[in-house]
């Protein structure tokens, strides 16, 4: 899945504990940050997926940019 910079840099300092997402073209689209899980699920709707922030953060750190 591809992130931008902007986008990773907003995960890795996040205070929340879920992000809530949609996939389009194997591009995250839409994103929240969030405590509530119930509530942003049901809004992005049935396609969207969640994944908890402290497992995404472990992953940021390693970032390798190519330019």
């Amino acid at each position: 899945m591809k992130i931008s910079i902007f986008k990773a840099i907003q995960i890795a300092t996040t205070k929340k504990d879920f992000l809530v997402y949609t996939i389009q073209n194997n591009e995250m689209k839409n994103f929240c940050l969030t405590n509530d899980l119930t509530r942003h699920r049901k809004k992005f709707g049935n396609e969207s997926k969640f994944i908890l922030v402290d497992i995404i953060k472990k992953e940021t750190e390693f970032l390798t940019i190519n330019l």
